[in-house]
């Protein structure tokens, strides 16, 4: 009786990048995320974004 298992060496072969490298995207995803959470602070500081958020009492000014 055959199995259906794939070669090993097949199954290997297309891993994913995320697979191949998890501590690079962990840096990345981190990187990004914090950009997204302070990008709208940044802005609205420099009066470059269209909504003012309200100060938070941080070395911002």
């Amino acid at each position: 009786m055959m199995t259906s298992d794939a070669d090993p060496q097949a199954r290997t072969s297309h891993t994913g990048l995320l697979a191949c490298h998890p501590l690079v995207f962990f840096f990345v995803i981190a990187y990004a995320g914090a950009w997204l959470v302070e990008l709208p602070v940044v802005l609205s500081q420099t009066g470059t974004a269209s909504c003012h958020l309200p100060s938070l009492g941080l070395c911002w000014r």
